[in-house]
């Protein structure tokens, strides 16, 4: 199974509103995407028919690429080396659950309250905004923007 994390942007207004906050608050994404659009928003598509994405709306669902590719533009992709044991199980552990909105909303303000303590104490664990899903099945901090989680996810360094 081909498994590819996509960072995408769209023209809803908290897309914006996510990509200036990330652009703005760190600089390293500011140096990464000197040139490229900062991405709002993280999927992941498996066989290059399906995404799964944790959205305000819906909270974790699978759609077809061809609908996703319909509302959001892509700006970076990366392989995936997670193992499709990894993919299917927490795929069927997280797939339905709701939209966390005390987790985006600490996190939101952690980036514009200096000073709040790094781990996110208003997270539901069984609750998940975009990034959340995305690294748990990389294994990388669930708590970073999209722009921060491929930098992550490519090693980035600046």
């Amino acid at each position: 199974m081909k498994i590819v994390y996509v960072f995408s942007s769209n023209k809803k207004i908290g897309s914006k509103l996510i990509s200036r906050a990330s652009s703005y608050f760190d600089r390293d994404v500011r140096k990464a995407y000197k040139s490229t659009p900062v991405p709002s928003h993280v999927a992941v598509i498996l066989d290059d028919m399906f995404v799964i994405e944790s959205t305000l709306s819906t909270g974790v669902r699978v759609i077809p690429l061809s609908s996703w590719l319909s509302n959001n533009t892509v700006i970076q992709s990366v392989q995936s080396t997670s193992n499709t044991d990894k993919v299917s199980s927490a795929l069927l552990s997280v797939w339905g659950a709701k939209y966390d909105w005390l987790g985006i909303l600490y996190f939101a303000c952690k980036l514009l309250i200096p000073g709040l303590p790094k781990e996110n104490k208003w997270q539901n664990s069984r609750k998940y905004f975009c990034t959340e899903f995305a690294a748990r099945l990389s294994g990388t901090k669930p708590d970073v923007t999209p722009a921060r989680l491929y930098m992550e996810l490519t090693g980035w360094n600046g």
